[in-house]
């Protein structure tokens, strides 16, 4: 029965992420049909921790920069799930489930497109700020699910998988709802500034860091050292990510999907080979 949840998740993701592919070609379709200068729009420009940024705003290119991380982004999704998918046949690793869940979430950036829609066509700001919302729910629960996935490396035996993944998924919701969203301000990767960065980026450390521990904690109690290059896999994923979802140059999105996919590549294989024993 867990195995059947899996698959049936596993699939959708597959058909979540074809959908949100489609959702973004028309999408781009309508952006690019419509007269819009990114340079009016009121940007949110301090960013403490990504100050590479500062002159950002004035790159003719900026929107088209932002529009190929997405897609990079919706391709990984798309891509990382089918790859990963015949591995969690052969293992059937929860390690490897919740990572291909990790992936699938990653396909939910594409709620930037529709921020971007949203002032192209001059729609409501509720509904950016929803869209913003949901961008931060995907995140968190992506995050959420990858620290579920170092759990097992640890040692965890819980198998009541929908269980488990119905209350990380209300506890994404939950925290998404309650971190503010300022309406009248965009970062410059068109998402709404957040009411509580600090707080946001806190937890963001601090998941990232257990995740992290976790394996290594992996490494010293089931002594191997395959769980060291699963953390290490599991970092780039991490750092991948992040560079993506501020992929303002071609520079750091190329880096982003790098690190994406290298750390994929690093994850399945160690992963497989600890299970697999080859």
């Amino acid at each position: 029965m867990p195995v059947k949840f899996q698959n049936r998740v596993i699939i959708t993701g597959l058909i979540f992420s074809i959908f949100n592919l489609l959702l973004f070609a028309v999408g781009f379709y309508v952006i690019l049909t419509h007269k819009f200068n990114p340079e009016d729009t009121a940007f949110y420009t301090f960013h403490p921790w990504w100050f590479i940024f500062k002159d950002i705003i004035s790159s003719p290119n900026l929107l088209f920069n932002v529009l190929a991380s997405i897609l990079c982004l919706l391709l990984f999704s798309l891509s990382g799930n089918a790859g990963l998918r015949n591995l969690f046949r052969k293992t059937a690793s929860p390690e490897i489930f919740f990572t291909i869940t990790f992936i699938i979430c990653l396909s939910l950036e594409n709620l930037r497109t529709g921020i971007i829609i949203t002032r192209v066509l001059s729609l409501s700001v509720y509904l950016s700020t929803a869209l913003s919302q949901g961008v931060i729910f995907s995140r968190i629960f992506a995050l959420l699910c990858l620290l579920v996935s170092s759990l097992y490396a640890v040692g965890m035996k819980y198998n009541n998988y929908p269980t488990l993944l119905g209350g990380v998924l209300l506890l994404s919701l939950t925290l998404a709802i309650i971190i503010p969203v300022d309406s009248t301000m965009l970062q410059v990767n068109f998402l709404h500034k957040l009411g509580d960065e600090r707080g946001y980026m806190f937890l963001h450390f601090v998941l990232g860091l257990l995740i992290f521990l976790n394996y290594l904690v992996a490494c010293l109690f089931r002594r191997s050292r395959r769980f060291l290059l699963i953390g290490a896999g599991a970092l780039m994923l991490l750092i991948g990510k992040d560079l993506l979802y501020f992929g303002v140059t071609p520079l750091i999105t190329g880096l982003g999907i790098l690190l994406l996919t290298g750390g994929t590549v690093l994850f399945s294989r160690q992963v497989g080979n600890f299970y697999l024993w080859v």
